[in-house]
């Protein structure tokens, strides 16, 4: 065996790993490996200006590609740039491998410039931290990292490097893949069997899924499972397509914000069974009851932290929701030949609830008028699908557009979509980068609203400086439309009268995204109504490389306090 430098040990065990892209921004405590990486051929290094966005890149390629992504970030400072960041791929279960280089050991005594404990920094937010302390145990140490992020649940991972450490010397031939844990198994056929007859017995049965299932690998389970029983099924914690939100029985999102509005939903059910996700991740959740009182809950999910966190289930499994539902499925074809009439009838009914709630929706999006001088959400978004290319990826951050995209686009398949949520604000734009690395057979289009973009400019920069296909879309209505939102909300909920939105508005002056993009020599255009937007995304679409377009929008939060407060 022959001895190499640690520096070149790790990369060439990410590429025994297939992982041969790396995100980072460079920094003076990272010298030596940014000179590995700059003569080692088969990885590619996406140089990012800044880590917040360098971090969100990564978590973007880690979310297209179901893959632990290796982010590199700049010691004491940098890790704080990220920490937004790496806050949304701890919440979101996003595998990530950080790594931030530090001054020689000798050195650290002396408390000097960006000194500080990086691995105690990083580990309240994620699954495992640690410093490199001797060349030796280096790639033990990273295989052990690679292994955790990469077990379900999924999540963040730091390593802290110091300098002189990779340049020591360790074994090639201690070289070879990360092992992996395989998952829980299903739940037994006596767990499926008391689950399938609760359901099948039920007058409303609800499913709640999320990310879990796209992880396991269990969307057509998913979906025979609630034609068989003719149940709704609610998205929670998606970043992807669990259904097609054209299928009949697919109702939609809830969960992110207010309780008060998703327990109006399940408190309809008598039988709900959660798999792969919270119960609830909303922000403010409700402190009344979510489940009527002889309602039953079941819950299936690898991570046994999730199960009957919030809410005391009939039966908690941790145990993989792909094949619980296959068995619960076996269960069902000999529960329900029995019940079909009931099960016809349900199926009637709901598919006409579904129908009459996105006719509600669409006359509520479309009452939101154009002006002179901005396009409602509605036109934006309508136009958007329309003109939408082939085998477009849409890496969405839109955020109080968001309702209006899904509307009107109605995405089916995991890799049509991506829904950026975690927490943090401005990963959509560079999340978009990561996807679009990661496909570069795909147009990305990377709607996001203004407040978002203003995080997230550097990644303008990497997007042409790697001629990335993507399309920057900005939903510029010139404030933080979501904040005045959920102040309506709060004013609602305390019985205050109706108040001036203060700092909210990002409107003097107005952002000129346009100009923005030219700056960093991204072709651009500004648009104010359906027309001119259509007319810059065919031009956009044509391009070779990335385009920008800012999109005045209608902010108008009037219907929003008519709908709270008429009356």
């Amino acid at each position: 065996m022959a001895q190499i430098k640690v520096k070149d040990a790790l990369l060439r065990q990410f590429q025994a790993d297939g992982i041969d892209v790396i995100f980072g921004n460079p920094g003076s405590t990272e010298e030596n490996f940014l000179q590995a990486a700059g003569e080692n051929t088969g990885i590619r290094y996406v140089l990012g200006l800044q880590e917040a966005s360098v971090a969100a890149m990564a978590d973007g390629w880690a979310r297209t590609s179901h893959k632990t992504a290796v982010c590199q970030i700049h010691s004491a400072v940098g890790l704080g740039n990220a920490m937004g960041v790496m806050y949304e791929a701890f919440r979101s279960h996003t595998p990530m491998l950080f790594l931030a280089g530090e001054p020689p050991q000798e050195l650290q005594a002396f408390d000097g410039f960006l000194a500080g404990d990086l691995a105690a920094i990083a580990r309240p937010l994620t699954k495992w931290s640690a410093r490199l302390t001797h060349g030796a145990q280096a790639l033990r140490i990273v295989r052990r990292a690679l292994k955790v992020a990469a077990t379900p649940p999924y999540g963040p991972v730091f390593l802290a490097l110091p300098m002189d450490v990779l340049d020591e010397e360790t074994d090639d031939g201690d070289i070879f893949p990360s092992s992996s844990v395989v998952p829980p198994s299903a739940c037994t056929v006596s767990e499926a069997a008391e689950i399938a007859l609760s359901l099948a017995d039920a007058e409303m049965p609800m499913l709640l899924a999320g990310d879990g299932i796209t992880e396991a690998g269990g969307r057509s389970e998913l979906e025979e499972l609630a034609h068989m029983l003719a149940a709704p099924v609610w998205g929670v914690e998606c970043n992807e397509p669990i259904l097609s939100f054209r299928d009949p029985l697919f109702m939609g999102l809830i969960g992110h914000s207010f309780g008060n509005h998703t327990r109006t939903i399940t408190s309809a059910a008598d039988v709900l069974l959660a798999m792969g996700t919270p119960v609830f991740p909303e922000l403010f959740p409700s402190v009344e009851p979510y489940f009527r009182d002889d309602a039953v809950l079941y819950q299936i999910d690898r991570d046994p932290w999730e199960i009957a966190k919030n809410f005391p289930v009939r039966k908690g499994l941790q145990a993989d929701p792909k094949g619980s539902m296959i068995l619960i499925i076996e269960e069902l074809r000999k529960l329900l030949p029995d019940r079909a009439g009931k099960i016809s009838g349900r199926r009637e009914r709901i598919t006409e609830e579904k129908k009459a709630a996105f006719a509600q929706e669409e006359q509520s999006l479309e009452s939101v008028p154009d002006t002179p001088d901005a396009m409602s959400p509605a036109t934006l978004m309508r136009t958007l699908s329309a003109e939408l290319p082939e085998k477009a990826l849409v890496y969405d951050e839109s955020l109080t557009s968001t309702s209006a995209l899904l509307h009107y686009l109605q995405p089916e398949n995991p890799d049509s979509y991506i829904l950026a949520r975690g927490g943090c604000i401005g990963v959509g734009w560079p999340g978009a980068v990561g996807a679009a690395v990661f496909r570069p057979d795909r147009i990305v289009i990377a709607p996001s609203g203004d407040g978002s973009a203003l995080f997230a400019l550097q990644t303008l920069w990497t997007a042409v400086h790697e001629n990335l296909k993507i399309i920057f879309i900005v939903c510029n209505n010139a404030a933080y439309r979501i904040l005045k939102i959920n102040l309506l909300h709060y004013l609602k909920s305390a019985g205050d009268k109706l108040c001036p939105f203060p700092y909210m508005d990002i409107n003097s002056p107005r952002v000129n995204f346009a100009v923005l993009a030219e700056g960093v020599g991204m072709k651009s255009c500004r648009v104010k109504n359906g027309a001119e937007l259509r007319n810059a995304l065919r031009e956009a679409t044509a391009e070779s490389g990335p385009y920008l377009i800012d999109a005045l929008v209608n902010g108008s939060v009037e219907k929003d306090i008519d709908n709270l407060f008429s009356g």
